[in-house]
């Protein structure tokens, strides 16, 4: 799960996707977001991680690749920024 993840990227890729996923709502600067954008970002940050290596993201997310490639099909689709591929 979580902890695959959380072992597979760099130390700050959490905090710098959900800077305030450790603070209680009201406190500070938190702004609440929406879980499609913090999906997208993290998604997007893990392939980055893995060179684009779909398979490796996949794997660390605890995802299919079909699902990793539906979803950034989605995005591409809704005009999203994401990861920039010609093959498809």
């Amino acid at each position: 799960g979580i902890e695959r993840v959380e072992n597979a990227l760099p130390k700050n890729a959490v905090r710098r996707i959900a800077p305030a996923a450790g603070k209680v709502a009201g406190a500070g600067s938190f702004q609440p977001r929406p879980l499609d954008d913090v999906e997208r970002e993290f998604i997007l940050s893990s392939l980055a991680y893995f060179g684009g290596v779909r398979a490796r993201a996949a794997e660390a997310l605890c995802i299919s690749e079909r699902s990793l490639r539906d979803r950034l099909k989605r995005w591409r689709e809704a005009g999203l920024p994401g990861e920039a591929r010609d093959d498809e």
